[in-house]
Parts: structure tokens; C-alpha cells; sequence
């Protein structure tokens, strides 16, 4: 049994990632693009391998090969099962999380870390092993949703449109970033 825990448990709201992995990420991406018509493209980051990714509402979707670099902390394809799903949480407050979830039992995979220069993220694993990112992000993404939600990328407006409860918003052109990772705003081909 854990001792009583004296740390505010913050509160896990939203999702910021989904992350499927997979020994083939190409045939998968072609998949879920050509297939299920998400609008994949391939990315890569300075600290990240190549892989497919999008944002599907206010959730950032990326299918990874087996990891080889950052994420190499026990994500190996194969220990759940054929292929992993990888999730992941917005934070506010990351080392108080850690520190909340250690006084009740739960230790991280590996200590935060600043991954890219807008995210800072630890890892846990469920009791089925499955692997959790925590993930605190600068201001920049925040901004980056704010200009996808002024452009209608909203799950309650793009209801209220499909009800005719609102009218189309006009999708203006995004600002460019303000010094954040050059893929936030990239404009995307159709």
C-alpha cells in the first residue's frame, strides 16, 4: 500500500496526443490518409525521427517508427502486443504532477526533459504496461489551437455548423509562428 499522499493531484483534462507505433509507419500513414482521408503528412523534428502527423481537432495524431531517439524510453514495439497506442496528456504543472504521482506510488519512466523547444514531458506506464506521456507545452502551441479554433477547426462549431446553428466562419490565413517549431503553421497542400 502507498502512503497517503500529502500533493494535489492536478487534474488530467485533455488529451494532447495520440501516438500510434509501428514497424511499418509508412503502409500505416498511407492507411489512415488514403484510407480514412486524415490529412497525414511526414515530419520530422530536430529531436524526432520521421513520421506521419496532423492535428484532428485540438489532438495532435503522429504514427513513429520503433523509436531510435528521444523516445527510446521503453516504447519498443512488441511489448503490449502487434503495434502500441501511445497516449498523451496536457499538463500545466509538470513536476508537480511527477512529484503528485510519486507520493502515490507511481514512478516516471525517465525525469522530464525538454524534448523540443516548446514541450517538456515524462512517461509512466499503466499496470498493462502501456506507455503515457505527460507532456507541459510553451505558449506557442496554445497559440497554435487559438488560430486553428478562430479558422473553424473547433468540434463544437464545426456541430453547430452541421446543425446550422452558426455560420461558417471566414478562414483567414494563419500568422506565421512567432519563433515556435516551423511544422505548427506550416500551410498544408490539398
Amino acid at each position: 500500500m502507498s502512503a497517503p499522499s500529502t500533493t494535489s493531484m492536478e487534474k488530467l483534462e485533455f488529451f494532447s496526443a495520440i501516438v500510434l507505433v509501428s514497424r511499418d509507419p509508412r503502409r500505416l500513414a498511407e492507411f489512415y490518409r488514403d484510407k480514412l482521408g486524415l490529412p497525414l503528412e511526414e515530419e520530422i523534428h530536430p529531436d524526432s525521427d520521421v513520421h506521419y502527423a496532423c492535428e484532428i481537432g485540438d489532438i495532435h495524431f503522429a504514427i513513429f517508427p520503433e523509436p531510435q531517439k528521444h523516445l527510446d524510453r521503453g516504447a519498443r514495439v512488441g511489448q503490449t502486443g502487434h503495434g502500441q497506442v501511445k497516449f498523451a496528456f496536457t499538463v500545466f504543472d509538470l513536476d508537480s504532477l511527477v512529484k503528485a504521482l510519486r507520493e502515490r506510488g507511481v514512478e516516471v519512466t525517465y525525469p522530464p526533459m525538454q524534448a523540443e523547444d516548446f514541450i517538456r514531458m515524462t512517461a509512466i506506464k499503466d499496470p498493462d504496461g502501456n506507455y503515457i506521456e505527460l507532456t507541459q507545452m510553451d505558449e506557442r502551441w496554445f497559440k497554435h489551437l487559438a488560430r486553428r479554433k478562430k479558422q473553424g477547426i473547433d468540434v463544437v462549431h464545426r456541430w453547430k455548423e452541421r446543425m446550422g446553428l452558426t455560420e461558417k466562419p471566414e478562414v483567414a490565413e494563419a500568422p506565421p509562428a512567432e519563433d515556435g517549431p516551423k511544422w505548427f503553421d506550416q500551410q498544408r497542400e490539398s
